[in-house]
């Protein structure tokens, strides 16, 4: 192809950008926001059709839910719930509809860009007989759209009693990194999550460091749980038709193990200080969503983390068996640590949520069949029904 013809080739894909009709933008609602209980609530009885197998979900998305309940048909406290979180995502839609904004310290929005920028502040606070904890944050967020591009940035400066994330916690608080410690047991860590996306109508792609979890739960994801401190990650998700939804991503993450090889000394206003230069690490994940049924979700998808200098091309491929790949890529030497998992959530019988996902790591055939071997698996199980009475819900779950 001549020069020419890649410069035409360059501009007509600068103007399908640029002037592509402005439908919708993803701007991600971080999987901790309430909304979502107040979505899977509204889903288990019988008002919606969402699915609570994996998020993320874009605000767009959830605005474009909620505007579909009818308010006379939810009760008094559900219609108090709906008119809290309208205040918000309901800016998603412009609508010339009446409704009571949330406070912005700064906003703006047009026919083509918006952005909105907040202060952030929030704690938690615990107490039993061993005594009491803590954990507060502050910082700001904004976010933004221009056309179908989103984008959006958070700082948060989080202060902990105690390092709440050690292992002998069972909780589900998201972990942090690079902990500076303050007195009597005390950190304190900084936490930035952003990304910039693009939306294609039928899927998204994006540049992200953020978190998201996959599996259907109640008390944590088994499969991808989310838990992690953020990392950078590429992000694409596509939904042609109602019934097929996919996600991938491909993330970069720290290994902290030291390649002493590249490792070197420097003097700085310290002193003379050893510089570590960890080994790389890579995450590549799919996610394949079917509904057979309106209210049937089976999930099935693969992952793997590997350790090459750079990324490889192979694991860019959103659609592939990664343990095949890199059976192929380290024929005869030790592979890399690869896993597959699945879900099933149902929703069929009326005002009860079911669902079942199961994860195993390193799957080896001569581990099912040999009696002194096992695969290193995890599932997790359980129901929650919804309103059986009024504003009443209860469930189990197991996980193994």
């Amino acid at each position: 192809m001549s020069k020419v013809r890649h410069h035409i080739v360059f501009n007509l894909l600068w103007l399908f950008f640029i002037f592509s009709p402005v439908k919708a933008q993803y701007i991600p609602v971080h999987p901790t926001n309430q909304v979502y209980d107040f979505l899977t609530e509204l889903s288990n009885t019988g008002f919606l059709n969402y699915s609570t197998f994996a998020s993320p979900s874009s605000r767009l998305e959830i605005a474009q839910i909620l505007s579909q309940l009818e308010p006379e048909k939810l009760n008094h406290r559900q219609q108090k719930e709906l008119s809290f979180y309208l205040a918000d995502f309901n800016n998603e839609l412009k609508k010339n509809k009446y409704f009571n904004p949330r406070f912005y310290l700064l906003s703006y929005r047009d026919s083509s860009t918006a952005f909105s920028v907040n202060p952030i502040a929030g704690g938690n606070y615990w107490v039993n007989q061993n005594g009491v904890a803590w954990h507060w944050w502050n910082g700001a967020e904004a976010w933004g759209t221009a056309g179908k591009w989103g984008f959006w940035g958070s700082l948060r400066d989080n202060h902990e009693s105690q390092k709440l994330t050690q292992p002998k916690y069972l909780n589900q608080n998201l972990g942090g990194a690079n902990f500076k410690d303050v007195s009597e047991g005390k950190i304190d860590y900084w936490e930035f999550r952003g990304g910039i996306s693009y939306d294609f109508g039928i899927g998204s792609v994006g540049i992200i460091k953020d978190h998201f979890s996959w599996g259907s739960n109640y008390n944590g994801a088994n499969i991808l749980s989310g838990r992690t401190q953020s990392f950078a990650h590429i992000h694409f998700q596509l939904k042609p038709v109602e019934w097929f939804e996919f996600r991938y991503v491909h993330g970069w993450l720290v290994s902290e193990v030291i390649d002493s090889s590249r490792s070197f000394y420097v003097n700085n206003s310290y002193g003379l200080n050893y510089r570590p230069v960890y080994h790389n690490k890579f995450l590549a994940a799919n996610f394949f969503t079917f509904r057979p049924l309106k209210k049937l979700d089976v999930s099935f998808g693969n992952s793997i983390i590997y350790d090459y200098d750079n990324p490889h091309l192979a694991y860019f491929i959103p659609v592939m068996f990664y343990k095949a790949v890199d059976h192929h890529l380290n024929s005869g030497i030790n592979n890399m640590n690869s896993q597959i998992f699945m879900d099933v959530s149902s929703r069929l019988i009326q005002k009860t949520h079911m669902y079942f996902s199961l994860f195993i790591d390193e799957l080896a055939v001569k581990r099912i069949t040999d009696p002194d071997l096992h695969n290193l698996y995890s599932f997790k199980t359980g129901f929650r029904f919804n309103n059986l009475i009024d504003n009443l819900y209860g469930g189990i779950e197991y996980t193994i």
